[in-house]
Formats: structure tokens, sequence, C-alpha cells
């Protein structure tokens, strides 16, 4: 369960160093083939990575595709704020904004009708 986690750790130490090529071949070997597990630490470092990437300029190509597919199921899900957070950032990475739409407005529905006004204002600072 904590592989991908570990190797999303190796990957944020290239980062940092500015070793980018070896953060995204660590991406690409590890994290991506991992993502697929179900698990939902898995997709949320494979999207919190992708998004550093991105923040340092490094162009991801269609990688976002692929966690947006896998993020899809659970985007109705709000088990966490954190978990939506990651949710939203496969919807921007991939310039849904449609879904990006539906996203903040289920979060809104859910909020409504439970409790969570922070998880819901840190999805719409990043909108």
């Amino acid at each position: 369960m904590l592989a991908c986690h570990n190797f999303w750790h190796w990957a944020l130490y290239h980062l940092e160093k500015g070793e980018y090529e070896s953060a995204v071949a660590i991406y690409d070997s590890e994290i991506s083939k991992r993502v697929h597990s179900g698990a939902l630490l898995d997709i949320v470092d494979a999207s919190s990575f992708l998004f550093r990437l991105e923040m340092e300029g490094v162009d991801v190509g269609d990688r976002w595709n692929e966690i947006y597919e896998i993020c899809k199921p659970h985007v109705g899900d709000h088990i966490l704020a954190f978990n939506d957070i990651h949710m939203l950032m496969s919807t921007l990475g991939t310039k849904q904004k449609e879904e990006t739409e539906k996203l903040m407005e289920s979060i809104k529905t859910f909020i409504s009708e439970q409790t969570g006004e922070i998880g819901r204002a840190s999805c719409r600072e990043r909108v």
C-alpha cells in the first residue's frame, strides 16, 4: 500500500533538486502503474505529483488524462476534503471545465447536507 507513496517521496527528492527527467521517470515507471490499485492514497500521490511538476514548469503531456479517468468514479465520494482537492486537480489538469463545475457543485451539495465548509473553500481557491 505504501509503495506508491514511497516512490512519490523519491520522485519529490529529484523534483526538489531540479532533476525533472529523473522525477518524471519515477512517475512513469512506478507511480503511474500503481495508481490503478484503487487506493485513494495512490490517486492523491499521482495527482499531487503532476500538479507539482506543472508548478515547476514541466510539461506533463497527457498524463492527467489517466488520472482523471481513475478519479471519475470517486468525485462524489467526499470522504476527505484532502481527497476532494486532489480530485479537483485531475479535472483542472485535463481542463475539464464542466467536470470541475460538477465537482464543485457536488462538494457544495455535500456540505449543505453534512459539514465541511473548509473543504469547499480549499477547492474554490484552486479554481
